[in-house]
């Protein structure tokens, strides 16, 4: 706690003044608990830096799955996903040519490279709940494939996780580095998950970033404390401007998540599965 910014304590204070509205309609055991102990706090995970050792086996899946958002990037998959970028005629020297008659060459640069208008910030939410405990190795490595692709194409992101408390692995206002990847392993899934609360004070704080694009990530074994709640605030957050992504590894997400992936074989590679690669291209048209 001790190496709380000005940021971060905001994000306290946020939070514990936001589960106030919640706390009536939870159902047991969360109400009970919740109403003893007053406040969910937002707190940092221990970092144990000198007991991190990056994972080695997971290059080929951070280079793949970032490849191919650069390709998305420069219009190179826009056949396959419908993608409006990438490019085009440079309309007045393809003119100008053929008004000269002298015809074009490589040295006219007719096409035009279109570019980015859009920033995109990212906001990966994972259980850490009790019941996450059979999945949670594998979600813990694919998040840092993922924060890996997510830092190295420069995007605005935080990663949080939720049980007992908001765990802060990674604000927006902090880089990814030996530090935050050691907060994510070292986090362990036990206790309860009042997803509700956690999904709406992380949409808050995505809300407050500047990027126009902006999407969230729920990582999940889709066991809800109030299925309707839940439901409930993810639309709310998407009437914000906020696309909301609901990532399960057992049970029916669709109720939930308008927008779902359930039962992944790899989770290293769900990045850049099908499913949300056509998403980013519909929802953003712009790079990811």
């Amino acid at each position: 706690m001790s190496d709380r910014n000005t940021k971060e304590q905001t994000v306290e204070l946020m939070f514990n003044s936001e589960i106030k509205n919640y706390v009536d309609i939870l159902p047991e055991p969360f109400r009970t608990y919740l109403s003893r102990v007053k406040k969910w706090e937002a707190m940092h995970p221990p970092a144990n830096i000198e007991e991190f050792s990056a994972p080695k086996h997971v290059i080929n899946h951070i280079n793949n799955i970032r490849m191919r958002m650069m390709q998305l990037k420069i219009g190179g998959l826009k056949e396959e996903y419908g993608f409006s970028s990438g490019v085009k005629f440079k309309l007045s020297t393809v003119i100008q040519a053929i008004a000269s008659g002298k015809g074009l060459s490589s040295k006219d640069r007719p096409f035009l490279r279109l570019t980015s208008d859009i920033k995109h910030s990212v906001t990966l939410l994972v259980d850490f709940s009790t019941s996450m405990l059979k999945y949670i190795d594998e979600i813990k490595q694919s998040v840092y494939v993922f924060a890996e692709v997510l830092s190295k194409l420069q995007l605005s992101f935080g990663v949080y996780g939720y049980s007992n408390y908001l765990w802060i692995i990674k604000d927006f206002s902090e880089k990814w580095d030996l530090k935050s990847k050691s907060r994510l392993f070292g986090l362990e899934a036990k206790g309860m998950g009042p997803e509700s609360i956690a999904i709406n004070v992380a949409g808050i704080m995505t809300q407050r970033k500047i990027e126009k694009g902006k999407v969230m990530f729920v990582l999940t074994d889709g066991i809800f404390e109030n299925r309707l709640q839940v439901r409930s605030v993810v639309q709310s957050l998407r009437k914000c401007g906020i696309l909301v992504i609901g990532i399960s590894l057992f049970a029916d997400i669709s109720d939930v998540f308008s927008i779902n992936i359930r039962n992944i074989e790899d989770l290293n590679e769900i990045w850049c599965h099908d499913t949300l690669m056509r998403i980013y291209s519909r929802e953003f048209h712009s790079d990811y």
